[in-house]
């Protein structure tokens, strides 16, 4: 929504970003015995940087040839993945993450999941709800209305679609952690093209204009 929907860029990558923080999260824990938290930091901010990246890369783009560049970004890490197999596990992914503990509090079952992650939920909807109703998310919905207008006025239209590009890719890797987590596994079967569709599918008819 931050992306699309504020900003007016059709990203087709977000779904690397699930898979950038999934796969770290998981290695981390399952192959070098790291806590789940501070797996969780670095992932997530694996994800931030990864979007710093692709942002620096695309967003000079507009429309479908940004779609077909975030899109591409998407299917050179699926490439990557099933290639690294020492470092991933391949097409079998990488297996035995352990069960997730927070604070002395396991989340063995699926209900407990289920509340820490509608918890995660309610902080990212106050940091979309917090950005959409403030200067920066003015100045995204005019860059996203007519950018070039926007620029006429001041904005730097590159430097914020780069800004909301970055916030995107960091909730994209919460979630791609978390998912991975939850399944205690990471294959590349959990983050592929079909999760970008859905994705976009999702912003669609939830609305482009509504963080909820």
């Amino acid at each position: 929504v931050l992306v699309m929907g504020l900003a007016g860029q059709l990203s087709l990558g977000q779904g690397a970003f699930y898979l950038t923080s999934g796969y770290a999260a998981a290695i981390l824990t399952a192959d070098h015995g790291w806590n789940h938290l501070p797996a969780l930091a670095v992932a997530v901010g694996l994800s931030a940087v990864m979007g710093f990246l692709v942002g620096w890369l695309t967003l000079r783009f507009r429309g479908l040839n940004l779609a077909l560049a975030t899109l591409a970004i998407h299917l050179i890490l699926l490439v990557f993945i099933l290639q690294q197999t020492s470092l991933t596990g391949g097409p079998l992914g990488t297996t035995g993450v352990p069960v997730l503990s927070l604070v002395g509090f396991d989340f063995s079952t699926q209900h407990r999941f289920y509340y820490l992650a509608l918890g995660v939920l309610g902080v990212c909807l106050v940091i979309a709800r917090n950005i959409d109703h403030g200067r920066i998310g003015r100045s995204l919905r005019a860059v996203g209305a007519d950018q070039d207008s926007a620029e006429s006025l001041g904005l730097q239209a590159w430097k914020l679609k780069l800004s909301i590009f970055v916030v995107g890719a960091a909730m994209g890797g919460v979630g791609g952690a978390l998912w991975a987590y939850f399944l205690r596994y990471a294959a590349p079967s959990s983050w592929d093209v079909a999760l970008t569709i859905d994705l976009v599918t999702y912003v669609i008819v939830g609305g482009l204009g509504s963080v909820y």
